[in-house]
């Protein structure tokens, strides 16, 4: 049996998921080392929903 993300299974139900993935990353990436790039990632995507 094939287990299905979470996203697909959102997408399934009409929700609009961005699915961004961060090499090396764990589970604190607003605390890892590349938190710079995430902190960019999001506030570029808050500023895309506005």
């Amino acid at each position: 049996m094939r287990r299905r993300q979470p996203a697909h299974l959102l997408e399934i139900d009409g929700v609009d998921v961005d699915v961004a993935i961060y090499k090396d990353a764990r589970h604190a990436l607003l605390n890892e080392t590349n938190q710079d790039q995430v902190t960019t990632d999001i506030i570029g995507w808050l500023l895309l929903q506005g």
